[in-house]
């Protein structure tokens, strides 16, 4: 079954929300800010209800407060779905993300978007990097009773570690499907911005080599923000 992608924008810096199929109704929803602030906190759970789609899992690239203010209204409607973050940018989410982020967005001039990070629903997963979604469930002892096509999708998708932007920043790699979820480590023709809280430009080097040497040329590449769908090597 092929994978498609549908990009929402969300939130006050429109974020490129994706919407990942699996297999039959089964998605994956990446990076979801859609919120009271932005008054779209709807915008993704209605497109999910109105096509009856199943999310399987909620996926942070990383825990900037512009890629995670959609969490709490997805954990509420769908409580069992787990959400998931690299182990390095756990503290950014969860009940304390307003505190930790907040001297950062102050010095942006932005300390009424701390408020959208009040009440953030902790993260379910940790990722390590290296992993698949599949065995990243499976260690928390879900999708026991799931169908075999499932679990066959989601062994597709492999978590990339790619430190720079943040800490704990990670890429999702489909290399069957030649997909690259980025994030914020990978734009056109450009790269994440190192000069916040956890960036770090000798590691987004390094995370950019590591790309290039692992994930094929033709690539379609989905970053967090902007244009979407160009081919890795016209990106890099």
């Amino acid at each position: 079954m092929e994978t498609k992608i549908t990009t929402i924008n969300t939130g006050p810096f429109g974020v490129n929300t994706y919407i990942v199929s699996l297999w039959e109704n089964h998605v994956l929803v990446v990076d979801s800010a859609a919120c009271s602030l932005t008054c779209d906190e709807n915008k993704v759970i209605s497109h999910l209800k109105n096509r009856s789609l199943k999310p399987v899992m909620f996926l942070h690239t990383h825990g900037h407060f512009d890629h995670v203010m959609g969490s709490a209204v997805l954990k509420k409607a769908w409580p069992n779905v787990p959400l998931c973050v690299h182990k390095e940018d756990e503290g950014m989410c969860g009940v304390n993300a307003a505190q930790v982020q907040g001297s950062s967005l102050a010095a942006m001039g932005l300390k009424e978007i701390a408020k959208g990070l009040e009440g953030l629903a902790p993260a379910d997963i940790l990722f390590e990097g290296g992993e698949t979604l599949l065995s990243a469930m499976e260690a928390k002892g879900l999708l026991q009773d799931a169908e075999p096509e499932l679990k066959a999708s989601l062994v597709q998708w492999k978590v990339l570690h790619t430190p720079g932007h943040t800490k704990g920043c990670v890429c999702f790699y489909n290399e069957s499907e030649k997909i690259l979820l980025s994030g914020d480590t990978v734009f056109y023709h450009s790269w994440g911005r190192t000069d916040l809280d956890g960036g770090d430009e000798g590691q987004m080097m390094k995370s950019l080599v590591y790309i290039k040497n692992n994930v094929v040329p033709d690539a379609k590449v989905y970053p967090g923000h902007d244009y979407n769908g160009f081919m890795l090597a016209e990106g890099l």
